[in-house]
C-alpha cells in the first residue's frame, strides 16, 4: 500500500488515538478526516470517513512506560483483533474473514458522539464486550439417593474475589451440611472449587447456579433424590427342609400408633406347638451395617418390640424352638420381613408471623407429634439476631419439657419478643430428655421486624386554618402519629381544635384517615412511630392565610353593583369581607338596598362571588378578614 489507508480491503481499519486514561478525548496529533488524497492518486474517493475506529494509546509496556501515537493504538488494536479471531474462527468453521473481525470491532466500539461513524472517532473507542458469567458441573448428576453424599466440581470463567452462589430450589437436598441445618438450601462457592450436595428426601429438586455478586442465573440442573435402596440380608440360617419345627411366615413389622418407641410384628403361625423366637435388626447408617437389636421369645402374634430407636431401618425374622430358645431345640430361621423406616417424630412451627413490631410480643406453637408415651421431651429455641428473643429481656435462648400422651399431638407455646432487630431466623429443636438432649427434629421460620409506615399523599404544605386528610399505609397493627417539635415555630393539631400544646398524638392503623389542621403558621413535624421506634418525619410548611379580590376594586358607579371573585388559598377557612369604616365619605353596600349602616360584613369561602353595590360618592372601603379580625386585604374604593 502506497498511501496508508488506500486500500479496498474490506479487512483493513484506519486507527485513531485516545489515552487509555481518558478515553473520552482524542488525542491532538490523531488525524481527522475527511480523506483526500494527492494527485494524481484516484484509487479511492475524497471525502472518505476517517479514522475507522479509535484505539488506546499512552499505554504501559515492558520498555515503556508510556507508549504513545497511534503506533501504539494500532497494535493495540491488532491484538483486539486477535483475540476475535480466537474466539470466533472455530465456531464458524474457520471460516471468519478479515472482514467480519472489522465488522465485529466495530460493531463493539463505543460510540462518542450521536453521529456513528463521524471523522474524529470513525466508529467509536475500541473496546471488546466482557463475556457472559458462565458456570456448569463438571459431571452431569440426574439423581442422588436419600442420605447420600457426593462431591460436585464445576468449571466457571468467574475468578476471586467473585464466585458462585450454590441453591436449592426445596428442602429435598442439602448443600454443604447436614438435612438439620437451617441454611442448608444455599451455599456460596470460589471458583474452580467443589461442594458436597446431600439427599434429604425423596422427591425433584432443582440445583441453582448463580453468580455470586449479582445473583445472575447461570445453569440449573434437575435432580431427584431417590428413596435408599435397601435390601434385606440374605438370611445366614436359611430353613430347614427336613428337620425341625417350622418357622414362622408372612412377617411384616410396623410402627404403633402415636407412640416412637415401639414397633410391632404380625406373621402367621405355624405347626404346634408355637414358641417362638423374634430377632430385630436395625441398619447402622455410620458403618452400613445391620445390628442385632432384640431376640425374644413369644406364642402368639403381635409381637411388640418396646424402646426402639426412630431414624433407622429395620427387619426382623423369627424361628419356632417349641420350649427352649437352645439353638439344638429351634427350627431354621424364617425369611427376613420387609424393610420399614421408623422415622424421627415431627416438629412444625406455626402461628408465627412473618413481621413482628419492635418492642412487641408475638405468641407461636411448636407442635410436635407422635411421641413416646411417658418419655419426657424438650424444646430448645435459639435466635439469630440478639433483637430477638424469648423473654422481656430478649434472650436468645430459651426451653420447655413436657411428657406427651399416646395418640396426642402435643403443643408447646411460645412467646416471642423483639427488642430492636431487622431480621433473624427463630430455631426450633425437638428434643429428647432434657434441653442437651438428642435433637430429633429441627424446624425454622424467618422473622422480619422493624415496620414501615407512610402517609398519602405526601405531608407538605398546609394553609393555616384548614384541614387536610392523609390516608396511613403501615405493615404494622398499630402507628403512632406525632406532631410538633418544641423547636417548632408553626403549629399543626391531630383534632379540629388548635391547642396550646407543643406536642400531640394519636394512635392510628393502616388505612385510617389523619386529619391534620393548620394551627399557626411556620414549620411543623409530623411523625411516625411504632412502638417507640422512629419510621418517618415529614416537614410540614403552614402557610398563612391569603386573599384577594378580582378584578380589583376600584371605581363603582353610584346605585351600580359589581361582581368580583374571592381567590384564597385557604380550602374550608370562611373570610369576612366588610364594608366601609367610620372615616369613609363615600359607601357601599354587600346589599341591594344599601342600608344606612356605616359598617356591613358578609362571610364568604374560596370561589364565591362578592357582589358589591355603590351607595353613596365618595372614597369607601372594603376589607378582607378572618373571623379573629386579623386583617388580610385592604381596598380603597371610589364611588362616583
Amino acid at each position: 500500500i502506497v498511501v496508508p489507508a488506500e486500500s479496498n480491503n474490506a479487512g483493513i481499519l484506519t486507527v485513531g488515538a485516545a489515552s487509555h486514561s481518558t478515553p473520552t478525548a482524542i488525542e491532538n496529533y490523531s488525524s481527522q478526516g475527511p480523506a483526500v488524497l494527492p494527485p494524481p492518486s484516484t484509487a479511492m474517493p475524497n471525502g472518505r470517513i476517517k479514522p475507522d475506529i479509535v484505539g488506546a494509546a499512552q499505554v504501559r509496556t515492558k520498555t515503556d512506560s508510556s507508549f504513545a501515537g497511534t503506533s501504539a493504538a494500532a497494535p493495540h488494536l491488532a491484538g483486539m483483533a486477535a483475540l476475535v479471531i480466537d474466539r470466533y474462527d472455530t465456531v464458524w468453521g474457520n471460516n471468519y474473514t478479515p472482514e467480519d473481525v472489522v465488522n465485529y470491532l466495530k460493531d463493539n466500539a463505543s460510540p462518542r458522539t450521536s453521529i456513528v461513524p463521524n471523522n474524529t472517532w470513525g466508529h467509536g473507542f475500541a473496546m471488546l464486550p466482557h463475556p457472559a458469567p458462565t458456570a456448569q458441573l463438571s459431571r452431569s448428576i440426574t439423581s442422588i439417593q436419600k442420605e447420600a453424599v457426593t462431591s460436585v466440581d464445576f468449571t466457571t470463567n468467574l475468578t476471586a474475589p467473585d464466585g458462585i452462589r450454590i441453591e436449592a430450589s426445596n428442602d429435598k437436598l442439602a448443600i454443604h451440611t447436614t438435612c438439620n441445618a437451617a441454611d442448608k438450601r444455599k451455599a456460596k462457592v470460589a471458583p474452580n472449587d467443589s461442594f458436597n450436595i446431600r439427599g434429604c428426601s425423596a422427591g425433584k429438586v432443582q440445583l441453582r447456579l448463580y453468580k455470586k455478586q449479582t445473583d445472575v442465573l447461570l445453569s440449573v440442573y434437575d435432580i431427584e433424590v431417590t428413596a435408599k435402596q435397601l435390601s434385606a440380608e440374605p438370611n445366614p440360617n436359611p430353613p430347614a427342609t427336613t428337620t425341625g419345627p417350622r418357622p414362622p411366615t408372612n412377617l411384616a413389622l410396623s410402627a404403633v400408633a402415636g407412640n416412637n418407641s415401639r414397633l410391632q410384628l404380625n406373621y402367621t403361625r405355624s405347626e404346634s406347638p408355637h414358641r417362638y423366637q423374634f430377632e430385630l435388626h436395625y441398619l447402622n447408617k455410620i458403618t452400613g451395617r445391620y445390628v442385632n437389636y432384640r431376640s425374644e421369645l413369644d406364642s402368639r402374634p403381635p409381637e411388640t418390640f418396646k424402646n426402639v430407636g426412630r431414624g433407622y431401618w429395620y427387619k426382623a425374622r423369627g424361628r419356632n424352638c417349641r420350649n427352649s430358645s437352645q439353638d439344638d431345640t429351634c427350627g431354621s430361621w424364617s425369611s427376613w420381613s420387609p424393610l420399614i423406616e421408623f422415622s424421627n417424630p415431627q416438629a412444625a412451627l406455626s402461628g408465627l408471623a412473618s413481621r413482628l413490631t419492635v418492642g412487641a410480643k408475638d405468641y407461636f406453637s411448636i407442635a410436635s407429634t407422635d411421641l413416646t408415651e411417658d418419655e419426657p421431651y424438650t424444646v430448645t429455641l435459639s435466635s439469630s439476631s440478639a433483637g430477638i428473643g424469648f423473654d422481656s429481656k430478649c434472650s436468645q435462648n430459651d426451653s420447655s419439657s413436657f411428657t406427651p400422651i399416646v395418640n396426642d399431638g402435643h403443643t408447646v407455646r411460645f412467646t416471642l419478643h423483639v427488642c430492636d432487630a431487622t431480621r433473624g431466623i427463630v430455631t426450633a429443636r425437638l428434643r429428647k430428655g432434657n434441653a442437651r438432649g438428642t435433637v430429633v427434629d429441627t424446624a425454622t421460620a424467618s422473622v422480619t421486624v422493624n415496620h414501615d409506615a407512610a402517609l398519602s399523599p405526601v405531608p407538605d404544605k398546609i394553609t393555616f386554618g384548614d384541614t387536610y386528610e392523609y390516608t396511613l399505609f403501615t405493615t404494622a397493627t398499630s402507628t403512632d402519629v406525632w406532631v410538633n417539635k418544641s423547636g417548632d415555630t408553626g403549629n399543626i393539631s391531630l383534632t379540629t381544635t388548635c391547642n396550646a400544646a407543643t406536642d400531640s398524638k394519636a394512635a392510628y392503623v393502616g388505612g385510617n384517615i389523619i386529619a391534620v389542621k393548620g394551627c399557626a403558621a411556620g414549620r411543623a413535624t409530623l411523625r411516625l412511630y411504632v412502638a417507640d421506634k422512629l419510621l418517618k418525619t415529614y416537614g410540614i410548611t403552614i402557610e398563612p392565610i391569603t386573599a384577594s379580590l378580582s378584578p380589583e376594586p376600584t371605581t363603582i358607579d353610584s346605585g351600580n353593583s359589581v361582581e368580583y371573585q374571592l381567590f384564597t388559598n385557604a380550602t374550608s377557612t370562611a373570610i369576612t369581607v366588610k364594608a366601609n369604616k367610620s372615616s369613609d365619605v363615600g359607601n357601599v353596600s354587600l346589599n341591594s338596598d344599601c342600608p344606612g349602616g356605616i359598617d356591613s360584613t358578609a362571610t364568604y369561602i374560596k370561589g364565591n362571588t362578592v357582589t358589591i353595590k355603590g351607595c353613596a360618592p365618595g372614597a369607601a372601603t372594603l376589607s378582607l378578614v378572618l373571623s379573629s379580625n386579623a386583617a388580610l386585604r385592604s381596598y380603597s374604593v371610589t364611588v362616583r
